[in-house]
């Protein structure tokens, strides 16, 4: 089972700018799921260089007035809400007390952000900025750092070095850049510039840095699965150093990060719907990730047994360029097994990696809370949406607990508390939702799964093998004048019933085993040991009725005239109800498995009492120690003989069916896990 991760969604974000100046800069304090802005704290001319460029950098937002309330991107939002900018209309401006500033930015037209294009732009108006409040054209854009280089007039030398020491922190890096134009066009001129031209001739302003933490508990959920044997890798729109960190810092990755991309020597043009390379491409290659924005590269030739080697020395990442060339040649499924992330992913891309695990006959479980997370979602066999207004972090408890019972009382917190929730695109094509918005809803829905499947495997079990056993003693025993009276049927009936109630209560174990369980009721298993138990079951009948007929005095006989209700008491009667009420308790032991899916037998103190009640019922109705219950179930007291070999027909009964589950079990296995 393959728990895949997207790291998109495990970020408070925090945001900061910053430009080719040195400044020291400090962090504001703000609640957990708020994010905060980086401000600058130097000098006079640094600052006044940052309030000059806020308004651009607003500028580069995606935010829409909807009734009075401000929706966008959470990274847009964030800008917005540190700026102390909001979004009236089509028009920001500032609501800081402190600011004397009546600049305000108008947009006449935007260039949604693209997955495959990784930037945004606007088109818009500012005015206010100087005192003659003369407005002013400028074009904004907004996106990965890698892209937005190429459409620079003005490259820092240490352009790469910066966003990539950025990035290998963990932080999320946007590059913004912006272009003046030579007039304010109208709404309807501004619609009608083509994206090319808009995005050509970019002047650099500086970096976006949002910090990213981690959501509540994701490490903790990510130790438990790598624990349990389970494969977990994170598929992520970031950038490659961004997503190995955050990989290294949940214990994805331990060893030295490696990147697996695609190399260009020339400037890489995009179109709206595509990703078009218009430079010339010169192949693959490895980047080995030393230090602070260092990278060692090697060329790549995406051989199974080079990747294969890659993989024994590193932790391998790829990025989105190699995943859609390895879609085109259908070869994804043949390396996707060697990698620990996947970086600059796009939905397709995203969509893919799912269905490549799934082809390779795994289970895959994607967790995702945004609109690029929907289509692997819906793909996977359990998708799961974490909604952000539940990430809030319950209250610390002082009691020594483990750490999966901590969790499960931690959830079982945030689970109680009445907080509104905001369905978003995620929780309606995911088939689950977990309100609490913390990673370790994963293992809850992975345990809550596979406690499911074992009740049901051994409901299945416990059923078929009783209705052999009722089918063959209304039948072939009938044939031998032998039947239950009415009385027997409701007691053996009642007891059944009590005792499947008690197996489908039976919960899941706290802590989440590195075994499978049985992934399916029709497996060479469960028809091997139900017919062997099955046959050992009519091998006991046959010779407890032979023992029984010895010792009576008047023969059973077949009449099909006489009615159906008519009953007599006999020897063989009782030997057969009292051997039935038996096997079915045996019955009921042998399938319930237990640990380490769900509770074991000793912890289900209800089913044991019931299974304990019936197995002393049958062996002291053999023994004849209850007179007066035997006469109300209509049965016969029994010679010496037939008493000592009944009660052992019922113990030698039990044991084999044991020893027949115990073998079988061990000759068809259940599937290991690791992948």
């Amino acid at each position: 089972e393959d728990d895949d991760e997207d790291d998109d969604s495990n970020n408070d974000n925090d945001a900061s700018s910053s430009s080719n100046a040195k400044a020291s800069s400090t962090k504001g304090k703000k609640k957990s799921g708020k994010s905060t802005f980086f401000s600058f704290k130097s000098t006079r001319s640094i600052q006044k260089s940052m309030e000059e460029k806020i308004p651009l950098i607003v500028a580069g937002t995606d935010v829409v007035d909807v009734s009075g309330e401000q929706l966008g991107d959470p990274m847009d939002m964030a800008i917005l809400g540190a700026l102390k900018w909001k979004c009236s209309k089509d028009t920001l401006t500032s609501t800081s007390t402190r600011s004397k500033s009546k600049c305000a930015v108008k947009k006449l037209h935007v260039f949604q952000f693209n997955s495959h294009l990784k930037r945004m732009s606007t088109v818009c108006e500012i005015s206010g900025r100087d005192r003659n409040n003369i407005s002013e054209g400028v074009v904004v854009c907004k996106g990965a750092a890698e892209v937005v280089k190429d459409m620079l007039t003005n490259i820092p030398t240490d352009y790469d070095r910066i966003h990539k020491t950025y990035a290998q922190e963990g932080k999320r890096v946007v590059a913004i850049a912006y272009k003046p134009l030579n007039s304010v066009p109208s709404k309807l001129k501004a619609s009608k510039m083509k994206r090319e031209d808009v995005e050509s001739g970019l002047r650099f302003m500086g970096f976006i840095v949002f910090g990213s933490s981690l959501k509540y508990e994701t490490k903790k959920a990510v130790n438990i699965l790598l624990q349990s044997s389970h494969k977990v890798v994170i598929i992520t729109g970031d950038s490659p150093l961004t997503a190995c960190h955050v990989a290294s810092d949940v214990r994805v990755c331990e060893n030295t990060p490696c990147i697996l991309t695609r190399k260009f020597s020339s400037q890489r043009v995009y179109d709206d719907d595509v990703n078009v390379d218009n430079g010339s491409e010169e192949g693959y290659v490895w980047r080995i990730v030393n230090g602070k924005g260092d990278e060692e590269e090697l060329n790549a030739h995406l051989t199974v047994d080079e990747i294969r080697d890659m993989a024994e020395s590193y932790d391998l990442c790829v990025t989105g360029d190699v995943i859609s060339h390895w879609k085109e040649q259908n070869k994804l499924e043949t390396f996707v097994r060697f990698f620990k992330v996947y970086a600059r992913t796009t939905p397709h891309d995203k969509s893919a990696i799912v269905q490549a695990y799934k082809g390779l006959g795994a289970t895959a479980i994607m967790c995702g809370d945004g609109t690029n997370d929907v289509g692997a979602l819906k793909v996977a066999d359990a998708g799961l949406a974490l909604l952000s207004s539940g990430s809030r972090r319950p209250r610390k408890r002082r009691q020594n607990l483990t750490m999966m019972e901590s969790a499960q009382r931690d959830m079982e917190a945030l689970m109680q508390e009445d907080r509104p929730v905001k369905p978003g695109d995620a929780s309606i094509a995911a088939a689950f939702t977990s309100k609490t918005g913390s990673c370790i809803s994963v293992c809850q829905l992975i345990r809550q799964g596979r406690a499911t499947l074992v009740v049901a495997n051994q409901m299945i079990q416990i059923l078929v093998l009783n209705c052999l056993l009722n089918s063959f003693s209304m039948s072939v025993l009938y044939t031998q004048g032998i039947k239950l009276s009415n009385t027997q049927m409701t007691f053996s009936g009642i007891a059944i019933a009590a005792a499947m109630f008690f197996v489908s209560a039976s919960g899941p174990v706290k802590k989440l085993s590195d075994k499978r369980p049985r992934p399916s009721s029709t497996s060479i298993y469960m028809f091997v040991t139900v017919l062997l138990q099955f046959a050992f079951h009519v091998g006991i009948l046959l010779f407890s009725m032979d023992v029984a007929s010895a010792e009576q005095v008047v023969p059973n006989v077949f009449d099909p005239d006489a009615s159906s209700s008519s009953y007599e008491p006999s020897i063989t009667n009782t030997v057969v109800f009292l051997l039935l009420v038996s096997m079915q308790a045996s019955t009921i032991l042998v399938s319930y498995h237990g640990a380490p899916h769900i509770q074991s037998l000793k912890d289900n103190s209800n089913l044991l009492t019931i299974t304990g009640i019936l197995f002393g019922f049958a062996l002291l109705g053999a023994s004849g120690a209850f007179a007066s219950i035997s006469g109300m179930l209509e049965l016969v007291p029994l010679s010496a003989n037939v008493s000592e070999k009944l009660m052992m027909a019922i113990v030698g009964d039990a044991v084999g069916v044991f020893a027949i589950d115990y073998i079988v079990s061990a000759i068809f296995p259940p599937p290991k896990g690791g992948f």
